[in-house]
Formats: C-alpha cells, structure tokens, sequence
C-alpha cells in the first residue's frame, strides 16, 4: 500500500518536472511589429494678399475742438462796415497806413505813369492830365507801319491843294480829235502829300502823258489817321470837255 502511494508520488513529480523542462525549451519567435508611419508632410498654405486698411475718416463733431498742426493764416483783406470782404489797402506804397474803411481817409491813385508818388490829395500836386488815346496806347489799335498804304476811306479828311493845276495841258492830238469824257486815274498819296504810283482806271486817247505830268507837280496837304500822317491811295478824277 505504502508502495503504490510513494510511486504514484514519484510519477506525478517525475511528470512535473518534465512538464516544467518542456516549457523552458520551447522558445517562441514573434515577428517584430512593424515601424510606425512617417508623419505627414508640411504643406505650404498659400498666402492671401493682405488688403490695405481703410483709412478712418475723422468726423468733427459739433462743438468739438480740434489741435490743428497747420498755423492758421491770416486774413489779408479788410472789411468794410457792411462785414462784406474787399481788397485790402492797407500799407500800399503811396497810400496812407489803412483807407476806405470806416473813419479812415479815402484811397487814391498813387504813383501812376508821370505822376508824383501820391497826387491829387489836400495838399498835394494835381494829377497830371489824361492823354488822349492813339494808336498803338494799350487797348487800341496798332499804328500801321509807315510804309503802309491804306484805301482812303471814312474819317479821313479830303486832301486839299497845295501846289500844282487842277485842269491838265491836253496836247495838240486832243484837241484835234475832240477827245472829251471821264478819267479816272488810281495813286498813292504820300504822307509828305505827293503823288505816286498812278494807274489809269479809265482814260481817253492822246490823253495819258499830259495826266501824269500834271498829277506829278501837285502836292497835297497829308491824310490824316488816328492822329497821325498816312499815306493811303487815292483816285483822281478829271473831265474833259472838247474845245
């Protein structure tokens, strides 16, 4: 009895021991686990265009008080009584310290084209007279160059004779022929009151010598144009009548 149990004993440990030996020996190779994935890629996010800032308009409000950096100007012109603004006349050469204003002295013409330097006031010199416009003076026309030859026309007084026939010395084909009618001859006046440069507008046979001969020796008064001598043309008439 003892026996069966001490074998039945030294079985199981026997069976124990080789079991614990068996489960030493067996080594399990387990495959490593895999490497972790890489981590993502850095993507560039496109940049949007910054927009300008509105600039704040500054809105002044009533009764509000602003520091200006600007110094403010001043004011130039004078005020008559009426509070309206007029041109200032204060401190001009020629004039007193401030005028046309309330109680202040009237203002005047000073220092002008040959007059003294304040004029026409208590006490002072008178003005010197207005000359009369002519041409060339500002505002009206330019003179014409003396060498300029105007048409006789209105306003121009008629040249009077100063020397010289009015009735020419026909010659003795002429007179023959009975030659009568109207002449008209075209010239320049001089200033110096001469005639020049003539053309026949109309003329009678056996006539044309004697006219210019006589219309050389005469001479005119000048025409006179805005003041001044001018030459200008002028036609000559002569009738002829048959002796």
């Amino acid at each position: 009895m003892h026996v069966a149990v001490l074998g039945l004993a030294i079985y199981i440990s026997v069976r124990a021991h080789q079991q614990i030996k068996k489960q030493a020996t067996e080594v399990k190779f387990v495959a490593p686990p895999p490497p972790p994935p890489p981590p993502p890629v850095a993507t560039a996010v496109p940049r949007t265009a910054e927009r300008p800032k509105a600039k704040k308009e500054f809105v002044k409000k009533e009764n509000t008080i602003v520091d200006s950096k600007e110094a403010p100007k001043e004011d130039t012109s004078a005020k008559s009584g009426s509070g309206e603004s007029v041109e200032a006349t204060c401190g001009v050469p020629g004039k007193p310290a401030c005028c046309g204003g309330p109680g202040e002295p009237p203002c005047r013409h000073c220092g002008g084209a040959g007059e003294p330097a304040c004029c026409g006031g208590p006490g002072e010199p008178a003005c010197a007279p207005v000359k009369a416009a002519v041409c060339g003076d500002p505002g009206m026309p330019p003179c014409p160059p003396q060498t300029t030859v105007i048409p006789f026309g209105p306003g121009m007084a008629k040249p009077s004779l100063l020397a010289g026939t009015e009735q020419p010395t026909l010659p003795r084909e002429a007179l023959v022929a009975k030659v009568e009618g109207l002449i008209l001859v075209k010239c320049t006046l001089t200033k110096e009151g001469t005639v020049e440069d003539c053309k026949f507008i109309k003329s009678l046979p056996y006539t044309e010598e004697a006219i210019l001969a006589n219309l050389k020796g005469r001479k005119y008064t000048p025409v006179m144009f805005q003041g001044q001598a001018q030459a200008v043309t002028y036609t000559f008439t002569f009738r002829i009548q048959a002796q």
